[in-house]
């Protein structure tokens, strides 16, 4: 009855891992897997309810792979890139699933490029493929329209745990939603989402923080478990990186803090370019090397 989700695929290994450590008498394991690896297992599982028996799932290389041979064989790759045009088309896809406005993107080639849009929905159909963004869409869809499919999902998987829900997007927000509410009332037992709203730093790549700071507004009777004591800093740095966050204007307030008696006072440097802080940061660290090397002598 318990299931979780995390970020990436190495993180969810790690804590299949970890379960198997703590809990190895343990007959059935939670599921423990990204967004994108549980949906396509819902899928799998789910085929019959799908319009086609079997689709072929592509990676973002595949996707852009498909798109280019579109831009060719239209004479367009030089007017368009298809790895800049795959996060759009998922914009598209997104408005057209939950019923919203599209940004005003103000391009001046805004016809050739949803001709595009669709010429790419279209391959991937005739060919059968699924895309990352259709395993989360797809499986969407499903949720949304076969009450069936939802209450028997609900019955079965009581309690959900999200990791870094900071870096989730529209979309597996709304998943979540269909995985545990019915009615905009909580149907399971029980949702827990780990993350911080002043680590969101994936946006470009379409995550929400919104999702995290309206948490407790989109399912009822929350709790909030602030987690501030910080086991991998110093006081000081703490203290700084508690002057810089709290003017965010968008956040829960929180106190980072440390029992660490260690001392050490942090350097301020200032670099021109993200090449001279790596090359700084390089230096630093072979001038640190070689005083370890002097001082075991």
């Amino acid at each position: 009855h318990v299931y979780a989700v995390t970020f990436t695929n190495k993180a969810a290994q790690e804590m299949q891992h970890r379960i198997q450590t703590f809990l190895p008498h343990l007959r059935t394991k939670p599921y423990i897997a990204t967004f994108h690896s549980y949906c396509l297992m819902l899928l799998k599982k789910n085929i019959h309810l799908l319009d086609k028996e079997t689709s072929t799932v592509i990676d973002a290389q595949d996707a852009q792979k498909l798109l280019t041979s579109i831009l060719k064989d239209r004479g367009l790759e030089r007017l368009f890139n298809a790895k800049q045009l795959l996060p759009m088309f998922s914009t598209i896809k997104l408005s057209q699933l939950l019923k919203t406005e599209l940004p005003d993107w103000n391009m001046h080639h805004m016809q050739q490029f949803i001709e595009l849009y669709n010429a790419y929905e279209q391959q991937k159909r005739l060919s059968s493929y699924l895309d990352f963004d259709d395993l989360l869409y797809t499986t969407y869809k499903l949720f949304s329209s076969n009450e069936a499919f939802k209450l028997k999902h609900i019955n079965n998987h009581r309690h959900i745990l999200i990791d870094e829900y900071q870096d989730t997007n529209t979309i597996q927000h709304a998943l979540l939603k269909e995985m545990s509410l019915i009615n905009n009332n909580f149907a399971i037992d029980s949702v827990c989402a780990v993350g911080d709203e002043d680590q969101s730093i994936y946006s470009w790549r379409g995550a929400t923080v919104q999702n995290i700071l309206d948490f407790n507004k989109e399912f009822a009777h929350t709790q909030t478990i602030k987690l501030e004591q910080n086991y991998r800093s110093t006081q000081n740095i703490l203290d700084i990186a508690n002057n810089v966050i709290k003017n965010n204007t968008d956040r829960n307030h929180k106190q980072l803090w440390s029992s660490s008696t260690t001392t050490h006072r942090p350097l301020l440097l200032e670099c021109l370019s993200d090449l001279q802080e790596s090359a700084l940061v390089g230096q630093l660290i072979n001038t640190l090397s070689k005083k370890e090397q002097r001082s075991s002598i």
